[in-house]
């Protein structure tokens, strides 16, 4: 059998390995998967540029990496998981250890680059000022985030409010970001529990 016949072979089974990156939470709620990467491309398009060398934090299995290489970007990850970075690094993402809650200094991973983060920073809770403290330092392009934001919970939104607290996700860091510096921030009221595609973008 020649080459084209197992080229076809392990292609089929490289994008069934692609398939499997997605988490289950994004699979049962696909309205939210897709709302999540819409966003996600209008805040790349208009933040950034074409092609622009794009570092994600926190990129567990690799599917929103994937979902931005698509859209035409050089796309690297990394995640505090050696077995999530040996799954990005198998569908064809270049992808390091790395634990935003102790970052390594002068690490250069996000210096000249566009930063992105999506439903990551979340689980550093009060946690976030080692990895803030390196992007002041690092200085890449821009950094955007799709978080949940416990400051922008509004009256009505207890439930999420309690949520948020019990499971000890990120609070502090919107208030820490000085005003001047933040270039576009909308609270989104979409996540099946909470509020997780909150936009923050800044330029440090």
């Amino acid at each position: 059998m020649n080459k084209t016949h197992w080229d076809k072979i392990y292609k089929r089974w490289y994008r069934g390995v692609e398939n499997s990156i997605v988490p289950n939470t994004a699979k049962t709620h696909p309205e939210e998967l897709e709302f999540q990467q819409r966003r996600l491309k209008w805040l790349l398009k208009t933040f950034s540029f074409p092609h622009a060398d794009v570092v994600e934090f926190g990129a567990g299995s690799g599917h929103i990496a994937k979902y931005m290489e698509s859209l035409g970007y050089e796309v690297a990850a990394n995640d505090q998981s050696e077995w999530a970075v040996e799954i990005c690094r198998f569908v064809g993402i270049p992808s390091c250890v790395f634990d935003m809650k102790r970052p390594y200094k002068n690490t250069g991973l996000a210096r000249g680059r566009v930063v992105v983060t999506s439903c990551s920073m979340e689980q550093l809770g009060k946690d976030w000022k080692p990895f803030y403290h390196m992007l002041l330092d690092e200085k890449p392009v821009v950094v955007i985030h799709q978080e949940p934001l416990f400051e922008l919970y509004g009256p009505g939104d207890e439930k999420f409010k309690q949520y948020h607290l019990k499971q000890n996700y990120l609070t502090g860091y919107l208030p820490a970001i000085p005003k001047e510096k933040i270039l576009h921030l909308k609270h989104q009221t979409m996540g099946h529990r909470h509020h997780a595609f909150s936009e923050l973008v800044w330029k440090p």
